[in-house]
């Protein structure tokens, strides 16, 4: 069977996968932080007093929610902000089922790591070089398939059978986790 063919879509942090293996096509999300779906609820948190998006508040969602725990140390920490879709890791959001001729059912998530070194930029690198090119990330990729260097990143594949997944020591859908 020959490779399969992949495109990849990018858009702010995170990246669509466009895998067709012959026959069919598989499209996944990536994330560069592997629950951005919980930054997007803490976005959500408006002061009920003044209607605005206060700090507090913020804080607030992630000190009650200890599923975010994974997530608030990658946004804080050194790997935040990339530097460039070409440099960041994506992680599978949704967990996908795959069942074998013999009729077993697996869950399934992919990642993909990247095949450059992960680079990252600090807060205020980001907004002198963001207030200077706001699409500068999308410049960086184009620019760089342009001169011939085309990012690529391995896919790492992680495989449960259905039937552990009830006495996992968690939920195997959260999109919080990655399972280790």
């Amino acid at each position: 069977m020959p490779a399969p063919r992949v495109a990849l879509r990018v858009a702010r942090s995170s990246f669509a996968d466009a895998v067709r293996p012959g026959k069919g096509r598989w499209i996944a999300r990536s994330y560069h932080v592997d629950a951005n779906d919980v930054l997007d609820q803490s976005h959500q948190k408006y002061d009920p007093f003044t209607n605005r998006q206060e700090p507090d508040n913020i804080w607030d969602f992630f000190s009650h929610s200890p599923e975010a725990t994974h997530q608030f140390t990658w946004l804080f920490g050194d790997r935040g902000i990339p530097a460039s879709y070409r440099e960041m890791d994506g992680f599978g959001s949704h967990t996908f089922q795959w069942v074998n001729a013999q009729g077993e059912r697996f869950w399934v998530k992919f990642h993909f790591k990247t095949d450059q070194k992960i680079r990252c930029l600090t807060s205020a690198d980001a907004a002198l070089i963001g207030g200077k090119d706001p699409a500068y990330i999308h410049k960086d990729l184009y620019d760089a398939i342009s001169r011939g260097q085309f990012p690529s990143w391995t896919v790492k594949v992680q495989v449960m059978p259905e039937k552990d997944a009830g006495s996992y020591r968690f939920n195997p859908f959260d999109l919080t986790k990655v399972w280790l």
